[in-house]
């Protein structure tokens, strides 16, 4: 009858240990997805302004990119070709779903540039993000997106 006793009263401490340890793994979770998506949002902004300080910070030295045509860029390649790009507008992303798995996070979402003056949408797609942690910063190591305002047949 003890021992019910003692295992009757240790469990729900046991349980409360339990829930808070998932409780704060799951906040440090939320806060780690909330600084990757405050970088995908950088990046939006150093690319249509053209930031190559911006853009060398979030972009890790391994990052790799491939667009919807299968050409492959490598970071200064990147960086050199946003130099080039003139955004139709402003870059909105949206549709976000991270993924956080240890050191890696996956970032799927939607882009949509709208035209600076008449607010219509002119370019709009679909990408994938893979962001690696070193030594507690986040940086894009791999992008691939593709276009869903046209068609490619």
């Amino acid at each position: 009858m003890l021992l019910v006793l003692l295992v009757s009263a240790a469990t729900p401490m046991f349980t409360q240990g339990r829930n808070s340890a998932e409780f704060a793994k799951r906040e440090q979770a939320s806060s780690e997805k909330e600084k990757i998506m405050e970088l995908e949002r950088q990046w939006a902004r150093a690319e249509d302004t053209y930031d190559p300080g911006v853009l060398n910070e979030i972009l890790g030295e391994s990052f790799v990119s491939m667009n919807e045509a299968g050409e492959v860029k490598n970071k200064g390649q990147e960086i050199a070709s946003d130099a080039d790009w003139k955004a139709p507008g402003p870059e909105v992303i949206d549709d976000i779903s991270i993924r956080i798995d240890g050191h890696t996070a996956v970032v799927l979402g939607r882009f949509t540039y709208t035209d600076r003056d008449s607010g219509r949408v002119v370019r709009q797609g679909c990408f994938v993000d893979t962001f690696r942690r070193n030594n507690g910063r986040w940086q894009v190591i791999a992008n691939t997106y593709v276009r869903t305002d046209v068609s490619f047949r």
